[in-house]
């Protein structure tokens, strides 16, 4: 169902910019581990969160796309971590944004809606009925982000540290 997005995906946003969004690889584990402690403010050890990545990359439903701007160098621009489940309860597939992280330096140049644009796609393609966002949006600039596209809060969710 997702063979279309093994490959790069590609638009010119202007004459400055060249995003392009491909599947990451185990080899991307210093970029996704920094900015995955960046988002959690948690301090894993690379070795630990190396075995981490490659569960999840071999993992069914679950899916890490690195953001890159193409010019005179490939940079890495940003990262979208999504789960794609379906519930007993749900007749088609929910896509839930886990990470989505934008790199500051590209936040001006219409990358999150690159990276937006693609997720939707990417949702379409999956047939899911409904785009969840789970990662946090605890900030006003988040918040805006999500509600501008259209996302609804839809209920609060109650959370208790088991360690």
């Amino acid at each position: 169902m997702i063979s279309n997005y093994n490959q790069y995906h590609h638009l010119k946003m202007n004459s400055n910019q060249n995003f392009k969004v491909r599947k990451a690889r185990l080899s991307d584990i210093e970029f996704i581990h920094q900015v995955i402690s960046t988002l959690s403010e948690s301090n894993i050890r690379l070795n630990e969160f190396e075995a981490i990545l490659k569960a999840k990359l071999k993992a069914t439903g679950y899916y890490i796309y690195l953001l890159e701007e193409h010019s005179k160098t490939i940079e890495n621009a940003g990262l979208l971590v999504v789960n794609v489940n379906q519930s007993l309860t749900d007749f088609w597939p929910i896509v839930e944004v886990q990470d989505f992280f934008i790199i500051p330096k590209y936040r001006k140049f219409g990358a999150a809606d690159f990276l937006y644009n693609f997720l939707e796609n990417f949702a379409k393609e999956q047939k899911a009925y409904r785009l969840k966002v789970s990662c946090k949006i605890n900030s006003t600039l988040n918040q805006n982000f999500y509600t501008t596209r259209g996302f609804k809060i839809s209920k609060k969710q109650y959370i208790k540290p088991v360690y």
